[in-house]
């Protein structure tokens, strides 16, 4: 009985449920052991700092369960609305975002005095539009100019715009775009070659600005070269890596009162010195799981949208957790990313559990394709319509307007 009662409110793969569940567990104790180095920074209560990212992580969870059971068919009825607000967001953060450092990353909602970074909600906004553009395009019949031009127009302005304060999250972007056309039906030299041209001129970009000092020009080339701060962050991080090992010592890092933003950009650094290898392989592997049964979720996907949504959030994560990563071992310059749904931040929490919560509804399409003993893909194409009604599940009863499909991907 309470275990139906909880399957009707928890909805979606169990194993992605529980790998949030386990990170949020883990960022509680990181915000615990960092309570010191948060109230000396900010000159603040410390337990404040404890309560409020519980009280982040309550709400990302109940966010994340509540759009495990909204219909994924609403992002695709409201992705050009989507895409228009998160233009009028990134403008309205330029001019009058908090600056913090020498970037404009951060916008307050009048009135209630919420704060969120805008580059968090762009991200999602451009998957969805993405999605939704070629799951409607018809790649037999339609010009393969046309629909890059509705993609890349407005998706690569708003990339632009975010590098002007947030390189990296930029990038992510950019990859994020170009990782879901190229899975698409479109001819991969061709693609490639746009994907390189507009590359190049990103490199050119980033290298008159550095030799400029255009936007953040002077910040990206200290960064790089290690001439400023950034570079003694890095070295502190690597410290705190190594004094890690087998020993499990929780809250007794001494590196994080030397890292800045150490429970934010440098959490995972913290994490190698408090739990050692033993926390390192958790987090990682956690990762490395979602990332399995991501592709679990996408391989049983018969439509597009739902597919190319999916992966393009997944992307969004999986990408700013390794990218993280790599700047907390020293291995690329710093970027200032959050470690997903570890690191210190409450909206940058909750964005990333409710695009968890959009996987987790479209994990439950398709659960049964493999032991049902109903009508299969090929065999639905020769149905009647009330054959395919009786066939598909629930969700994908809802009214839904998709041209492709991809049967290549199943099986």
């Amino acid at each position: 009985m309470i275990k139906n009662n909880i399957n009707k409110v928890i909805k979606g793969d169990k194993t992605i449920i529980i790998i949030v569940a386990v990170l949020m567990l883990i960022s509680a104790l990181l915000m615990g052991s960092s309570l010191t180095k948060m109230a000396l920074d900010n000159t603040s209560f410390d337990f404040g700092y404890l309560i409020r990212q519980l009280f982040f992580s309550a709400i990302a969870f109940t966010m994340m369960i509540i759009l495990s059971q909204t219909p994924y068919q609403i992002y695709s009825k409201l992705a050009n609305s989507v895409i228009i607000t998160a233009g009028i967001l990134t403008v309205l953060t330029m001019i009058f975002g908090k600056e913090i450092g020498d970037a404009k990353r951060w916008f307050e909602i009048p009135i209630i005095g919420i704060k969120f970074q805008t580059s968090d909600f762009v991200k999602l906004a451009i998957v969805i539009y993405i999605s939704k553009l070629i799951s409607e395009f018809d790649f037999i019949n339609g010009k393969v100019n046309e629909i890059l031009k509705k993609i890349l127009i407005p998706t690569l302005f708003l990339t632009l715009l975010t590098a002007m304060n947030d390189l990296s999250t930029a990038i992510l972007m950019y990859i994020t775009i170009f990782g879901i056309l190229f899975i698409t039906p479109i001819n991969l030299k061709y693609l490639g070659k746009i994907f390189g041209v507009i590359s190049l001129a990103a490199i050119l970009f980033v290298i008159f600005s550095m030799a400029t000092g255009f936007a953040r020009g002077n910040t990206w080339k200290n960064r790089l070269f290690g001439k400023e701060d950034g570079y003694s962050q890095k070295l502190e991080a690597k410290i705190a890596i190594s004094n890690g090992g087998l020993i499990i010592k929780p809250g007794k890092s001494l590196q994080k009162h030397r890292i800045e933003n150490s429970y934010s950009d440098y959490i995972f650094a913290v994490l190698a010195e408090e739990y050692g290898i033993w926390g390192v392989v958790l987090v990682i592997g956690l990762y490395i799981i979602f990332m399995y049964r991501i592709a679990e979720i996408i391989k049983r996907q018969r439509r597009s949208f739902p597919m190319f949504l999916t992966l393009g959030i997944s992307i969004n994560i999986l990408f700013q957790a390794f990218l993280h990563i790599l700047v907390n071992v020293g291995i690329v310059p710093v970027t200032g990313q959050p470690l997903p749904l570890i690191s210190h931040g409450g909206t940058s929490m909750i964005l990333t559990a409710a695009q968890i919560g959009i996987i987790l509804n479209i994990s439950q399409l398709g659960k049964n394709t493999e032991t049902s003993t109903k009508p299969t893909y090929v065999d639905e194409i020769n149905a009647t319509e009330e054959e395919i009604k009786e066939i598909q599940p629930e969700q994908e009863k809802q009214p839904e307007i998709e041209i492709n499909d991809y049967p290549f991907l199943i099986g």
